[in-house]
């Protein structure tokens, strides 16, 4: 057998996560004994696919499970224990409004408030959308014990 290019190695270690995911987000690793095989919707809803000739995997039972190729010879046995799980950091997310200084220097109008029903809100209007739509116009209850914020 030839070595693996670093496509190849790359393609692998992909599927092994992929499948890895699956399992885990089911509550069950790749070394419960044919736990996958007893779920069926559990392989069918993950494609594979071959390193070698890129063709889909397909999830076939031996005295395991394993991804066999239909097409070439390959074939990758499902049994190791996966130990660990990594979790993306989350990009913070911007106040669009431009936060509680955006509303310190702002007109009140006679707007109600649904919570509240205080007859008075501070508005401001703002560009949204693309140039020949109307501004879309954000209201804050008057009221500081409400404060709440709605857009009309």
């Amino acid at each position: 057998m030839e070595p693996r290019s670093y496509h190849q190695h790359a393609t692998l270690r992909a599927n092994e996560i992929l499948l890895d995911v699956l399992l885990l987000a089911r509550g069950r690793t790749r070394t419960n004994d044919n736990a996958a095989a007893s779920h069926p919707s559990l392989i069918e809803i993950m494609l594979l696919f071959c390193p070698t000739c890129g063709n889909v995997l397909h999830v076939e039972e031996y005295t395991g499970l394993r991804f066999a190729c239909n097409t070439c010879p390959y074939i990758f046995n499902i049994a190791r224990k996966v130990s660990s799980r990594t979790y993306p950091k989350l990009k913070e997310v911007d106040d669009v409004l431009g936060g509680s200084a955006a509303w310190e220097n702002v007109d009140s109008t006679e707007e109600r408030c649904p919570k509240c029903t205080n007859p008075r809100a501070y508005f401001m209007q703002i560009q949204t959308r693309s140039a020949d739509e109307p501004m879309t116009t954000f209201y804050k209850c008057c009221n500081s014990q409400c404060g709440h914020n709605w857009r009309d």
